[in-house]
């Protein structure tokens, strides 16, 4: 695929979501393994608990409890 036709946002985003349809595959293959090898009793896994691209993202919400940490992080504001 020749890129010149693309904006930078849909070049990143493409390669996001194949990186994301990626993972999809490799999380479904191991969670499929992980599965058949568990132990009688356990709770299934599911492909998206080993997928770190479903995982939410990692963003923290904001609270009064961490803002000290931002407030660290920002430095002394006049």
């Amino acid at each position: 695929m020749e890129p010149w036709g693309f904006t930078y946002f849909e070049l990143v985003t493409m390669c996001k979501e194949y990186m994301t349809a990626e993972w999809d595959h490799t999380a479904a293959i191991t969670c499929m393994i992980a599965n058949v090898n568990r132990a009688k009793g356990k709770s299934t896994i599911k492909p998206d608990s080993l997928n770190p691209m479903r995982q939410g993202g990692g963003r923290t919400r904001l609270t009064t409890d961490n803002i000290e940490l931002l407030k660290g992080l920002a430095g002394k504001v006049n």
